[in-house]
């Protein structure tokens, strides 16, 4: 009697377990992948590795025998693939249709003609279907709710999105543009100019950059003799190190470059004016605060000392009107775009 129950213990655990696992297999969610002409093996393959990937990411596929236009047997799967030749050569349209945000894009890539063609080219319409749905895992902006998805769909994608949104913005290549203003505490009042810098990461913190400030219009200095007008501009490479951005962040930076002042003078009798300009060695030091406003985006404020070799120095009728960079400061405030 004993066996019997046993054996009836050992059937029912057997068959809550073969119901659980249907139930877990009901509810993986469903790609759809058009299939591809048997006659054409680059795409053959590509089409068997692309549902190897997602059957291994969790989910089921269907295959599908429609044109990729037509999404009508495709209502139960959250997006449609398809992968299509695209003339001769190692060339092939990826089309998808992404049911949950409603976009479609379609995207030709060029994959060579090597042995991991197929490989390369499925990996590449499996990336290209989650940045589609990249948007899933943002903040929303719109006062509209954001479209449901599925939880496992969400749990493929948010990795993705979580290891961009913890990616330093420096890490990568960098454009930032904004606004510098050059004061210096002997003599030459405030410049102010546009500025620019690119920059390049080195590792998980550490960057190099570029930065260039031109023109910087300052103030007319006036003496007794006549009055001389300065503009000043300069380049430096920089070396530099960042704190993660989460929202907020900060970096230090040294840098060397040059650094060029340039006069332009009216003179009053019996003098006669001139223009002139001298090219600086120029050494620089600076921090900066960092706000993130968007995944690749942020605003910058940062305030650097400067210092020149030589000196320049404004001389107006044989006096001293001003030098710059005993040293000079600069403040700047700037869009940085992380690419």
């Amino acid at each position: 009697m004993s066996c019997r129950r046993l054996l009836a213990c050992l059937l029912a655990c057997a068959s809550w377990l073969a119901s659980a696992h249907a139930s877990a297999q009901a509810k993986r969610s469903q790609v759809a992948v058009v299939r591809t002409p048997e006659s054409d093996r680059l795409l053959r393959e590509a089409s068997t590795r692309l549902k190897a990937e997602l059957t291994s990411a969790g989910f089921e596929v269907l295959d599908v025998e429609h044109d990729p236009s037509d999404t009508s047997d495709t209502n139960r799967s959250f997006a449609t693939i398809a992968i299509n030749r695209a003339g001769q050569g190692a060339l092939a349209d990826v089309w998808i249709s992404d049911h949950v945000t409603g976009k479609t894009l379609t995207r030709r890539l060029r994959v060579g003609a090597t042995q991991n063609a197929a490989t390369v080219l499925a990996v590449r319409a499996l990336e290209l279907l989650r940045a589609s749905l990249l948007e899933l895992t943002l903040p929303s902006t719109s006062p509209e709710a954001p479209p449901a998805a599925p939880a496992d769909v969400l749990k493929w994608v948010e990795p993705r999105a979580q290891a961009s949104a913890r990616r330093g913005l420096l890490e990568g290549m960098a454009l930032e543009a904004g606004i510098l203003a050059l004061h210096s505490v002997d003599g030459i009042g405030p410049a102010l100019g546009p500025e620019a810098r690119v920059s390049t990461g080195l590792g998980r913190n550490w960057f190099a950059r570029l930065s260039l400030a031109a023109p910087l219009i300052g103030p007319t200095l006036n003496e007794t003799g006549g009055t001389a007008t300065v503009t000043q501009q300069f380049g430096s490479l920089d070396l530099g190190w960042a704190t993660e951005t989460r929202p907020f962040g900060a970096f230090a930076w040294l840098g060397a470059g040059a650094f060029y002042l340039h006069t332009t003078g009216t003179a009053r009798a019996p003098y006669r004016a001139t223009s002139d300009g001298v090219l600086s060695f120029l050494a620089t030091a600076g921090v900066a605060g960092v706000a993130r406003i968007g995944t690749r985006l942020a605003l910058t404020g940062q305030l650097a000392a400067i210092g020149l070799v030589p000196k320049p120095v404004v001389v107006i009728a044989g006096q001293d009107a001003g030098s710059s960079g005993s040293p000079s400061l600069a403040l700047s405030l700037g869009l940085l775009i992380g690419l």
